[in-house]
């Protein structure tokens, strides 16, 4: 293909390229794509408005397989499993530290347990997080279900720390109670 046919295909190239890279697609499924639509557009001479329609349909009707890139879904279920066993080793030993019982396995327990307890958070809240802005930049660039995401997100974002709040709940009510 020439050099001035590609710069003409730009447009549509980019809106391609750039719809395949929110879905997550490997780059060299990207590439073989772009190959065989050059290879089309040089054979046929048509544009690729002509030839494939808009680029974010013809992308999405491809179907290529995507990647999952780093924190996925087995991640953030991880990460909300973590918290939530650590939340309890917390709880036990917190509970036990504000009987009396200020020996330093106990200590050390409950400094643990909030340690992991706040790690395990944040990973929850960055793998969500991640996961609510691929979706709502992928909303507002198909025009699909718009804002749906929006609305959801700050819950979303914010639930990991349910249990942080909870263990700060019990060691204030454990701390007032005689």
């Amino acid at each position: 293909m020439s050099q001035t046919t590609d710069e003409s295909h730009a447009a549509w190239i980019k809106r391609f390229i750039d719809e395949l890279r929110l879905r997550h697609v490997e780059q060299a499924q990207i590439d073989t794509a772009l190959d065989n639509i050059r290879e089309h557009l040089n054979d046929s001479g048509e544009s690729p408005n002509e030839a494939f329609g808009d680029a974010r349909e013809y992308a999405a009707s491809l179907e290529l397989p995507t990647r999952d890139e780093g924190f996925g879904r087995a991640g953030s279920i991880s990460a909300t499993l973590l918290a939530l066993v650590s939340f309890v080793v917390f709880s036990i030993a917190v509970t036990r530290w504000l009987d009396g019982e200020a020996t330093p396995s106990v200590i050390g327990w409950t400094l643990s347990g909030a340690i992991v307890l706040l790690a395990a958070s944040i990973w929850a809240t960055l793998g969500i997080a991640r996961h609510v802005v691929d979706a709502t930049v992928r909303e507002r660039f198909t025009g699909s279900d718009a804002g749906l995401w929006g609305r959801w997100a700050p819950i979303a974002i914010t639930l990991p720390w349910l249990f942080p709040a909870f263990a700060a709940t019990i060691v204030f009510i454990g701390a007032l109670l005689p």
